[in-house]
């Protein structure tokens, strides 16, 4: 039983260890111009095809990936669509 208290305490010191590394490693210095452009990636994508919020959609139109236009259940039951 001493074994296993002994090699739990071996993993908690070295587990702490590679943490602190891990922490350093990613305040250093050297690191923040590097993480400063992974920063701000998600800004750099176009912006193409995006609506302005208080650009309304256009009447009977749905935002794109929604359909071709806004119907009502019951407008789809005189159609047949949707069966």
């Amino acid at each position: 039983m001493e074994a296993y208290s002994t090699l739990g305490s071996v993993f908690t010191v070295l587990s702490f260890v590679v943490f602190v590394g891990i922490v350093f490693w990613a305040y250093s210095g050297r690191r923040k111009p590097s993480f400063d452009r992974a920063a701000n990636e998600p800004f750099a994508l176009p912006d193409e095809g995006l609506r302005h919020v208080s650009q309304p959609f256009a009447p009977g139109r749905l935002p794109a990936g929604r359909g071709e236009r806004n119907e009502s259940p019951r407008d789809s039951r005189k159609t047949g669509a949707h069966r």
